[in-house]
């Protein structure tokens, strides 16, 4: 993989299990956050087109 992405935390992880594709992977940082890897940056935007209810982020969210 080459693009990995944190996931909004408002996302479920089922909800995030049943849309990663096949050549995708998913699951958690250090910190339990859940994060997908992408294996290029086409696949990744493929996703996010498709899956505007799952918000991306290039970084984790913060832990206020």
């Amino acid at each position: 993989w080459t693009v990995l992405r944190w996931v909004d935390p408002s996302v479920s992880a089922d909800d995030l299990k049943r849309a990663v594709p096949y050549d995708c992977s998913y699951g958690k940082d250090d910190k339990g956050r859940l994060v997908i890897l992408f294996p290029n940056s086409w696949t990744m935007r493929y996703f996010e087109e498709k899956n505007k209810d799952i918000p991306l982020h290039e970084s984790p969210a913060s832990e206020d």
